[in-house]
């Protein structure tokens, strides 16, 4: 259970931290992401960790509220990315475009062989 409630903290993290940084609110403007390759790379680690979470918490310890709290907050970020898409960048820092680009590259990786484990 306690395993279960550590997996399900670490999700909504990820997953909140994806939502906070592409739906646009006036309070938080200083939270949002500055460019397309960032978007990208939380929106892919949100949507591997969230199947993570499936697979490994006790759902039938726990209610499915939180997972359905979570796919909601997924799926904001993913329409708040969508409605951003046109204003931002591909890259804040042009001067570090080789190192976004690998990082975005080694998340989707990491992401294809967890969710080709898991699925």
């Amino acid at each position: 259970m306690i395993a279960s409630i550590l997996v399900l903290l670490v999700v909504a993290f990820t997953v909140g931290r994806f939502a906070l940084g592409s739906v646009p609110r006036r309070r938080a403007a200083g939270l949002l992401d500055r460019d397309r390759v960032r978007t990208l790379a939380r929106g892919v680690e949100a949507v591997a960790v969230l199947l993570l979470g499936r697979a490994l918490v006790d759902w039938s310890a726990l209610t499915l509220l939180p997972w359905a709290v979570l796919v909601a907050l997924t799926a904001a970020g993913a329409a708040g990315a969508v409605l951003r898409w046109d204003g931002l960048p591909w890259f804040e820092d042009p001067a570090r475009r080789r190192s976004r680009t690998t990082g975005l590259a080694a998340t989707v990786a990491v992401s294809a062989v967890l969710i080709g484990v898991l699925g």
